[in-house]
């Protein structure tokens, strides 16, 4: 991962002093996407893992504006093969 000096760096290159982001991917040996990625941002993105969530735990849907879980599901009969 990029620090924050090389994000810094690359930003005033391309946002101060004019240079191209093809440019300075030359200069800094970066890739032009990740440039344009250090320019989209300012500073490094930091690593967003998701929570976890404790087994049998209930995630709450939306289907069409609705919570499908509010409602009680009704009992069907369950069909079995003789």
């Amino acid at each position: 991962m990029k620090g924050v000096e090389l994000y810094s760096q690359v930003r005033h290159a391309v946002r101060i002093e004019g240079l191209s982001r093809r440019e300075a991917a030359r200069r800094f040996g970066l890739d032009p996407r990740t440039v344009a990625k250090m320019l989209a941002f300012p500073v490094p993105p930091g690593y967003r893992a998701e929570p976890r969530k404790a087994a049998g735990q209930i995630t709450m849907r939306k289907v069409d504006g609705w919570q499908t879980l509010a409602t009680p599901i009704p009992d069907q009969p369950i069909q079995r093969a003789a």
